[in-house]
């Protein structure tokens, strides 16, 4: 009976994908078709229910994943998971995010009653709401123990700061670079030359790497992602088989359970759209239709500046520029799960808050305050109605218009259409700045010249549209790799950005095969010369044991990072080593650990091996002097023995499957048993660092290469069948493990396969499916 009645509730409990439901918000009948892949197909008779039906149906699938966002952005974490959670709710809280959120959906909701995005806006919301009201709650409130409360317009405004958030706080390098500058001199940063910033304080750098350190920390406790780069090419007519513009973009993001996007198809007369959702935001952030289709890559100019607030001898106010400011102070009182509540003042500046308490350290390094002065906090914000304007667009003209409202949140968003346009836009506001250097120095409140001087127009940003070469490319790249202008960024490395262009540049009959094939491709050019290079380095290598047959192999090995291979299980192991054995006695544990998962080792490693008569290749301390040859002959037999004593005296068997893998982790699996039900995984995967099939994992000694992050979909669209669009998730598209679809793409996706992005119904309907229908009382 106790057995029965359990799964009654979880059935209970468990996203409908069939029979009727009676909604009083509903005006007329909306029909949801799920496909065999839980996707739904929405068909209305009115934009209102087309998104009352929306916010309905993806609740049930996300809604735990949903509250997370809105908790995260509020800074009331520990409220439903304790103590723990207190200085992640007191970095969001001085972040301010919620706040951001309230004015925004003041100014262009509550002040302003009469745009057209509100309705299909507040329908959405209802249709969430309507949900939570009936108390078909997924499992996880029953296990922590709460209900969520209704959603309003202030929590899809969150989401988007959290999405904006991820996006400003790039992969910071200051410290590395700084410590190594200032403690072991100039000539240890040859190798890093291009990405060090001279001008830059030691301090300052612990500021930037602290920050970034706490919002890492902040989601990985609340089990979501973070953004981590994407690909995307756009291909015009003259370059397809079809003679049709060809999209393709797969986003890069943390793994996590649920995976960052929901799919759904809209329909109602006059409009269709298939579109890729954020948790609690009605638009599409991907989309397309039969005339036009985006996708996104993530452009990361720097908007951030830290202020040093120039202090006038009283604690309440400060120097800005020729006026004296007094700081404006907010008590909060932080609700602390099983706990003692605990109260919290934030202090402010006109520029933005004062961060100093965030980190102690932070406290110890200045005396004076510090600001966090961000873009976001001297927007509009007027991104929603930017998505809403992309989601109606049907021409390339409606579009541009579009984008050029996007404002918080740097992104390259790629452009194709049924007319055979092409396009890349940098969009965001960029800060107008008078150097290079100031983006990355601390400024002076009460210096002239750190004064902000606002931002560029939309037509100022890098673009290209229609090129000669019909094609182009993003990888989160220096926009100048793409055809643009040079914006001051955190770029990443040109890996992935050369691979695509030199793919592109060789065929001119692209179709969806071979764009699937080069989103597929694991093969590094890079690492295949450097094992040979390495090969040839090797000195005095013993006959006895394993060496030279795995020194033969890494000479002739192809770069390929496929799952049968041993050579990509050897070569990771021997960079983590190369790395250490050259620079963890310069840098020491703590910092050679930090530098392990940093882009800017990973994209500095190459030119080091390369280059004999660097300091690194020295042992410091040590009277002995040693040679790149030697160094590289150590960590090379180091490697093999660490290999031989894991995986076992043969070769063969030393294979990539064995050691990098993929999990895809719940915020309820961090706790045993509940791992079992709510984590995917492991899976051994293809793909590496810094290839096209980018599985990023931390350099690392250990047995096994944890996947941190990679595609949360791939798109291919050919316009020549906009309906035959494909598509993959890591999972699936529910987030709710008693559904059929929590994880029914999830051995799909680490096969390479793909599934169709359907939009005639006359397909879906031939193939598997369910329907519900949405009635109204």
């Amino acid at each position: 009976m106790l057995f029965g009645a359990l799964w009654f509730y979880l059935d209970y409990q468990s996203p409908k994908y069939s029979g009727e439901i009676v909604l009083q918000e509903l005006e007329e009948k909306a029909e949801v078709v799920f496909d065999e892949y839980g996707i739904p197909h929405i068909y209305a008779q009115n934009q209102r229910d087309a998104y009352f039906t929306l916010g309905y149906v993806q609740v049930q699938e996300r809604l735990f994943q949903m509250e997370l966002y809105r908790r995260l952005v509020q800074g009331r974490a520990s409220e439903i998971f304790g103590s723990s959670l207190i200085s992640t709710d007191k970095y969001f809280l001085t972040l301010g995010l919620n706040e951001l959120a309230k004015e925004a959906a003041e100014k262009h909701y509550y002040q302003n009653r009469n745009a057209e995005y509100h309705a299909a806006t507040y329908s959405y919301l209802e249709g969430i709401n309507a949900f939570i009201a009936e108390d078909r709650l997924p499992v996880e409130f029953q296990l922590i123990g709460f209900k969520p409360e209704p959603f309003a317009v202030e929590d899809m405004y969150g989401s988007l700061y959290l999405t904006a958030l991820g996006f400003s706080f790039a992969q910071n390098e200051d410290l590395l670079l700084n410590f190594i500058n200032t403690d072991l001199g100039p000539e240890y940063l040859v190798d890093f030359s291009e990405d060090f910033i001279p001008n830059l304080d030691k301090k300052q750098a612990y500021v930037n790497q602290l920050m970034t350190e706490q919002l890492e920390h902040s989601m990985n406790e609340m089990g979501l992602p973070l953004w981590e780069g994407s690909n995307a090419w756009v291909l015009s007519g003259r370059k397809t088989k079809s003679g049709k513009a060809i999209l393709s973009n797969d986003t890069h993001v943390g793994f996590s359970q649920p995976a960052i996007w929901y799919e759904a198809y809209l329909e109602y007369p006059g409009y269709e759209f298939y579109g890729h959702f954020l948790p609690t935001v009605p638009f599409g952030i991907i989309g397309h239709n039969d005339h036009l289709a985006w996708g996104l890559t993530i452009f990361p100019f720097d908007n951030m500046d830290y202020v040093q607030l120039e202090s006038i001898g009283n604690p309440a106010s400060y120097i800005y520029f020729q006026d004296t400011v007094d700081f404006e102070f907010v008590d909060y009182e932080i609700v602390v799960k099983d706990g003692e509540n605990e109260r919290f003042t934030l202090k402010t500046s006109k520029l933005g808050p004062v961060i100093n308490h965030i980190e102690p350290l932070i406290d110890s390094l200045y005396t004076s305050d510090i600001t966090l002065n961000w873009s976001i906090y001297h927007l509009e914000n007027t991104s929603v109605q930017a998505l809403y304007k992309m989601n109606q667009a049907q021409n390339m003209h409606d579009f541009k218009e579009a984008i050029s409202l996007i404002d918080i949140v740097g992104l390259n968003v790629m452009y194709a259409d049924a007319k055979n346009n092409i396009a890349w836009w940098g969009c965001g506001k960029i800060p107008r700045r008078d150097s290079l250097s100031q983006s990355f120095k601390f400024l002076n409140s009460a210096d002239g010249k750190d004064k902000q001087m606002g931002f560029l127009s939309f037509d100022e940003n890098p673009k290209v549209e229609n090129p000669m070469s019909g094609f182009i490319a993003t990888a989160n790249n220096n926009p100048v790799l793409s055809g643009g202008s040079f914006v001051p960024g955190n770029y990443l490395p040109s890996d992935r950005i050369d691979l695509i262009t030199n793919a592109l540049i060789e065929k001119d009959d692209w179709d969806l095969d071979a764009c699937r094939a080069l989103q597929l491709d694991h093969q590094s050019m890079v690492k295949r010369d450097l094992a040979y290079f390495i090969s040839t380095q090797l000195i005095d290598l013993p006959k006895q044991g394993l060496y030279r047959e795995v020194a033969d192999k890494l000479s002739k090995w192809d770069g390929n990072y496929n799952l049968h291979g041993v050579e990509p299980a050897i070569f990771s192991r021997l960079y983590f080593n190369i790395a250490q054995q050259a620079m963890a006695d310069e840098l020491g544990p703590a910092l050679f650990s930090k530098a392990c998962k940093t882009y800017l080792l990973k994209k500095t490693l190459p030119s080091l091996i390369k280059n004999g008569t660097s300091p690194w290749w020295l042992k410091k301390g040590s009277e002995e002097s040693s040679t790149r040859a030697q160094v590289l002959t150590i960590a090379f037999m180091m490697t093999v023995d660490e290999l031989n004593s894991e995986l076992g005296p043969k070769v063969k068997d030393w294979k990539w499957s064995k050691v990098h893998t993929l999990t895809h982790e719940h915020p309820m699996g961090s706790r045993k048993p509940l791992d079992k039900s709510y984590n995917v995984g492991p899976y051994p995967v293809a793909g590496g660092n810094q290839v096209l099939n980018k599985m990023e994992y931390a350099l690392t000694g250990d047995v096994i290469h944890q996947v941190t992050s990679g595609p949360a979909l791939r798109i291919l669209i050919d316009f020549e069948n906009v309906g035959g669009g494909l598509n993959i998730s890591p999972t699936g598209q529910s987030g709710n493990f008693r559904s059929p679809h929590y994880k029914d793409q999830a051995e799909m996706f680490v096969n390479g396969e793909y599934r169709g992005m359907l939009m005639d119904r006359k397909a879906i309907i031939a193939g598997e499916h369910q329907v519900l229908n949405l009635l109204p009382r």
